[in-house]
This record gives C-alpha cells, structure tokens and sequence, in this order.
C-alpha cells in the first residue's frame, strides 16, 4: 500500500466513524469545547417490529430520567422515552451507561436514536426496524459470501477481492505422518512422507481463518450450522446453497469410504526455519503458492506441496469429536436429498453410518483435531456423538432404514453420558450439546414412544436450559450492554451468536419466550450495541472492523469499498491475549492497517482487571487475537440470523 493511499484511507476511516455517528468533540466559534455527554450504541443492522429493543448511552455524566427520542429520516422525533438508570461503571471516561428501552416502537424505517442531554445531543448510527425475515434474511448471505472468499481449489469466486484459483497442487497431495511432528505449536523436524500411502485430492474446500490451512475439525462444524440454517429459511438462500455444495464436496473427498480413512488436514502452519515453511510463517494471496519453483528438501516445498494429514490409520478407530460431526454433516446432506434424489441420499447415509461406526468411543484419549491439537484444543465428544447418532436416526427414519431405531437409541445414550459427565454449554465448535439436544428432541417427537432410550425430552430441553441459556442470562442480566458472552476471552463473537441461536432454538421447541429478549441482545451486542461501538460481523451496520487479520482481505481489500464482506472476527479479547499483536505485521509483506497505528477505540478500553470487562478491542491487521475471522465464527453467525428470521 503506498503512503498518498495509506493518508487516503486514514481521512476515509475518520469520515466513515463521523458518518455512523460516533460523537465527536464539538466546539464553538471562539474554539471552546461544547459539552456533550455520551455515545449512543445499537444493533447497527436493527431490530424486528415485535422484538425488544433497546439501546445504550456511555456517559460523562448521569443522565438517568433525561429524554431519548427515535428520529426518523425527517429529523423529527417518531418516539420519546426516559432514559434508564445507569446500568454501571464502563471506564474513565465512562462512568455511566443508560440503557434506552424503546420495544412500544413498532413503526417500519430508517431511524437514529438521540439523546436529549447537553449542548450537543448525542446521536446513535442509523438502523432499520422492520419484518425480521427482511432484516436478517440478508445477512445469511452475507456471511456465506465470506466463504466464497475462503474457497480454495479450482472453483473460486472472483468478487471484490479478485479471487483467483489457488493449490491445485492438492489434488494430488501426500499423505504425512503426524506423530511427533511438533510439541506444543513447534515442528520438531521436516514432515515425512507415510510410506505406500495413496495421495489424495484435496484440493478445494475453505481455507479455515486467515490464513490458507484446510480442516476437517472446523468445516464439520460449519456444514450442519449451513444445512440447519437453510432449512430454516421460507426461502433457500442461493449464496448459502453454494457454499454448502462447495463444503461437501470436500468433505467428501476427506473420507475415503473404500480405505475407511479419514483424511483431516491440508497444509502446515508453523513452520521450522530453514526446513519447512509454513502457512503462518509468511503473509500472500494463496495463488502465489501455486507459481512456486520448489524441489524436494527446499523449505518452501511444503507451501506448494502441501502435506495431508489423517486421522487414524486405515479401517482404525477413529476420533469421537470428528467422527460424530463428520457423521451429522453427511446424514444431514442425506436429509436434505431425501425428498427429490433417494440414491444420492443413500450414499450420503452410508457415508454417515460407515464413519460413525468407526467412533473411537472407549478410552478415546486426547482427541484428535488438528495438527498440532493446540490449532483447536478440543475435550468433548459425546455431544458430538449425539449429534451424529441423531442425525443418521433423523436421515434413516426418511429413507426407511431398518437402523434408525438402533440409531436414536445411541443418540440417546450419549445425550445421557453428556448430562451426567457435566458437559453442555452454549453452542459454538467445542460444544455442540444445545444443538444436539434440540435436534435429538424433534427426533423424539417425530418417532414417538420408542423403547430403551436413556433420556427423556424434558431432560434434553432442561439441559439446554441449564448448561446453556441460566448463564448467559446471569452474565447478560449482570452486563451494562447485555452481554451475554465473556469478553475477556476469546471466541466471544462466535459464543454470542450460540447464545443467540440456542435460545431461539429452545423458543422454537417449548413455545417459552422467556429467552427471547437474551437472543435479541445477543444479536445486538454483536452487531454494535457494545462499548466499542462496532460490529463484529464485516459489512454488517455502518462501522465494522477495517483491518482483518485475513491475507486476502489485506492484500486484495481496503477496507472500505473492496471488503471481507460477512467474515466474523473474534471480537474483544482480555489485555493479555490483545497486547500480543504486532503493529508491523510482516514489514514489507502484509499492507500496514491502520496506517496511523492509531487506537481509534482506545477511549472505550475497558479498564485493566476488571473481570469479564478486562478487555479491549483492536483493529489492527497484526491482531489476530481481536479481528481475525474464522469459519466457526461464521457458521454460528449464519444459524443465529436464520433463527432470528422466524422471531
């Protein structure tokens, strides 16, 4: 990037902050300040016409019992309301926020919210309130574009970001042993090739985050998140619907049904210097690795020619984790054939049950994810089982197979060991409980009275209740924004939207709304009714995250015009994980972003030590730990807005 663009786009990010409304300081003619008191955040994208709605003002000053109106694209004022009580301390600079409750608002169109308070109203960016199928409907799509940016293979898409077909080389890939490759996250010698082993064609499917590594542990828990959102849209999104058919194709190459291998990643990331290079060693568009002039021992070898590696061992036990999501991914592929394609259903139903079968289910030891294990340090695995199990029961009963009974049986019985064993929790990658439990209760209703299960319905949808959505509504109830996810952490983005999902998902099955207004502010803190003012999901509302951690997005975008649009970034992370990003990200290969290095957020850090609050939000390209985006993140997104359709 060169400097007059770099200056270009710094006067761009500040025209773009004052256009969403974030306040700035006023002054007068003589040049002394005018007193203004706050900043008023909302779901940027909006709200539906029946849901809750409420906004937030961070303050210098109480405003408690001031006024609050919604202005409408007139000017004039659609509603007035009071401002609540301060909801408590954000910071220095903050000591107060309100929250703003306008739900009695139900008129469709553009509005801003205002508060009447000081010499300089504080005015909140524009959002939308209408028919909630309009409103979020779109969004799907939007995030599934972020995985056309993530395809790899010969079958890309072009778009904004001029896409261009990337690692055909793994379409005849070599298979490598994974063990004792690394300890911890460090290569402990060049990979070797498994003697005799076939190579496999690997070539396609999505890179997983920002980086150009492919695997099995993450698009396994993309691809249900996929199919369950679109059969829960009126209308099939045709942007999803390729995605989805893009994912399985790979999928399907990842599983050798003839060997009973399953193959699960492509590539290798941390590197050994001067041996082999790895994916995150260096910083380029994918196509580059294809016009490589590497030889066998060069250590830029393993970039062109990348490594595959597998699970297990050919017709040997396979992982419970992968096994069980693998399973689901291919039976739901076989529920969404079933009613207009019955052979291909049956394939993908004997993929599924085929790869089930082969669930390493005693004494399973560390689960194997990715290599290394640190990538996604995954412990849980029955409800991963469970999810599986209940999917072949679900597919199986559709196409009349004698085993689906068998099916829902050990769907049940791992439900069980969950609940028992403590596990559960809000969906996101490590924890698929909430959406195993509810799919296994649509499963129960549809069969009826059926001997030998170990749980009940009432089981299955308390433990949703309890492990799940209780938490996140004490931490939600607890928040000055409703946040119902821990922010000092990481994947906060991605837990939100689990929220989001798992309280409409037990909406949809009990008929109680008692959830519904935590899923909308779910929904809304991650859309920009946060102290940072931002959405988390790019192109999402009117101020979004300007500098990805994503290659592509950095090299092929600006942040502006040409975006990563739909990618879901990790959010706000604790002070220790945000102190490690690198201002000067590989000089000289990565565009510097911001050029400034300017903390445009920095006045809306939370404090250091303050529990769930110790966090900030940085959006710098080097901060991996705050605005990289990551297939999971995106799936969960993608659930959560389909679910908000039908609220």
């Amino acid at each position: 990037m060169g400097a007059a663009l770099s200056r270009s786009l710094a006067a761009v990010c500040a025209a773009a902050i004052a256009m969403a409304g974030v306040v700035t300081t006023a002054s007068t003619a003589a040049g002394d300040p005018v007193k203004e008191h706050g900043d008023v955040r909302v779901d940027q994208v909006g709200y539906g016409t029946q849901e809750a709605k409420r906004a937030y003002v961070m303050s210098d000053a109480d405003l408690s019992q001031a006024s609050f109106s919604v202005i409408g694209k007139s000017g004039k004022a659609a509603f007035t309301g009071t401002v609540g009580p301060n909801l408590g301390r954000w910071n220095a600079t903050f000591p107060y926020v309100h929250e703003l409750d306008f739900t009695a608002f139900r008129q469709p169109g553009e509005f801003r919210v205002q508060v009447n308070s000081g010499a300089v109203p504080s005015v909140s960016p524009a959002f939308r309130i209408g028919d909630s199928a309009d409103l979020f409907g779109g969004l799907v799509g939007d995030v599934a574009t972020f995985f056309q940016t993530q395809r790899d293979g010969a079958d890309t898409v072009n778009g904004k970001l001029h896409r261009r077909p990337s690692h055909l080389a793994d379409a005849k890939a070599t298979v490598y042993e994974s063990a004792g490759l690394y300890s911890d996250d460090s290569m402990n010698h060049a990979p070797v090739a498994i003697p005799g082993a076939p190579t496999v064609d690997a070539a396609g499917g999505w890179f997983d985050a920002g980086d150009f590594l492919k695997f099995v542990e993450t698009t396994s828990y993309a691809l249900p998140m996929m199919l369950a959102a679109q059969s829960t849209l009126s209308r099939p999104d045709k942007t999803l619907a390729g995605e989805i058919t893009h994912g399985l194709s790979w999928l399907d190459k990842m599983w050798d049904g003839k060997s009973k291998t399953l193959y699960i990643q492509v590539g290798i990331g941390d590197g050994l210097e001067g041996v082999a290079t790895g994916d995150h060693d260096v910083w380029r568009l994918p196509e580059q690795d294809d016009a490589l002039q590497v030889k066998p021992g060069d250590a830029d070898y393993f970039l062109k020619y990348r490594p595959v590696f597998r699970a297990a061992p050919p017709g040997e036990p396979i992982s419970p984790n992968l096994a069980g999501r693998v399973a689901a991914t291919f039976a739901m592929a076989a529920q969404a054939e079933a009613t207009h394609d019955t052979v291909k259903a049956r394939q993908w139903l004997g993929k599924a049950a085929d790869v089930l079968a082969l669930a390493k289910t005693t004494s399973p030891g560390t689960l194997v994810t990715t290599v290394p294990h640190d990538y996604y340090g995954e412990s849980s695995w029955r409800d991963d089982m469970t999810l599986g199990a209940t999917e072949l029961a679900i597919a199986g009963r559709m196409l009349g197979d004698a085993r689906s009974g068998d099916w829902l049986r050990a769907a049940a019985g791992y439900a069980k060991d969950h609940i028992d064993a403590g596990g559960g929790g809000i969906l996101n990658l490590y924890e698929t409980a909430s959406f195993a439990d509810a799919e296994l209760v649509k499963a129960l209703r549809a069969y009826g009275p059926i001997d030998g299960l170990r749980v009940s319905q009432a089981e299955l949808l308390n433990h949703i209740k309890t492990k799940g959505l209780d938490p996140a509504l004490k931490r939600s109830n607890g928040d000055p924004f409703r946040a119902a996810g821990n922010y000092s952490n990481y994947d906060v983005v991605s837990n939100t939207f689990g929220v989001a999902a798992t309280a409409r998902l037990y909406s949809s099955l009990t008929g109680d709304r008692g959830y519904d207004a935590l899923a909308t502010a779910a929904r809304d803190w991650n859309l920009g009714a946060n102290a940072w003012g931002v959405s988390f999901v790019i192109g999402a509302g009117s101020e979004f995250p300007r500098c990805p951690h994503h290659q592509v997005g950095n090299l092929s975008g600006d942040g502006y015009k040409k975006i990563l649009r739909g990618a879901v970034v990790n959010g706000p992370n604790s002070y220790n994980a945000s102190q490690e990003q690198n201002l000067d990200w590989y000089e000289g290969q990565a565009n510097q972003c911001p050029a400034d290095k300017i903390d445009r957020f920095e006045k809306y850090q939370a404090p250091r030590g303050t529990g769930n609050r110790n966090s900030r939000f940085v959006d710098f390209n080097g901060a991996w730990m705050t605005v990289e985006p990551a297939n999971d993140f995106a799936a969960s997104a993608i659930l959560a807005f389909a679910l908000a359709t039908r609220s």
